[in-house]
């Protein structure tokens, strides 16, 4: 992430699977990051989202909102005045 200011970190156990993933916003992008099956493997990264017009991404939230054992994502936006702030519920459509 050379160039992109990091400013959100969270632990968290994105999908659900019982082992501690990775999350980090950094410059309006989200990504998640994911341990290899070997403990000698390195994070691998994804993209989950990156907002445009870029945003400042606020605290995340994870929780099963529909209550289908799949974790979904909430992301709060902050763009400068108040008609392009904006809050992304993000789901999983497929385990």
């Amino acid at each position: 992430l050379d160039g992109y200011v990091i400013n959100q970190l969270q632990l968290t156990d994105m999908n659900a699977d019982g082992l501690v993933d990775c999350f980090l916003t950094a410059s309006g992008n989200l990504v998640g990051m994911q341990r290899g099956a070997d403990v000698y493997d390195y994070w691998l990264g994804f993209s989950i989202v990156a907002t445009d017009p870029v945003a400042d991404v606020g605290r995340c939230a994870f929780e099963d909102l529909n209550k289908d054992n799949l974790i979904d994502l909430i992301v709060p936006l902050d763009r400068d005045g108040l008609t392009q702030d904006q809050i992304l519920i993000l789901t999983r459509l497929t385990p």
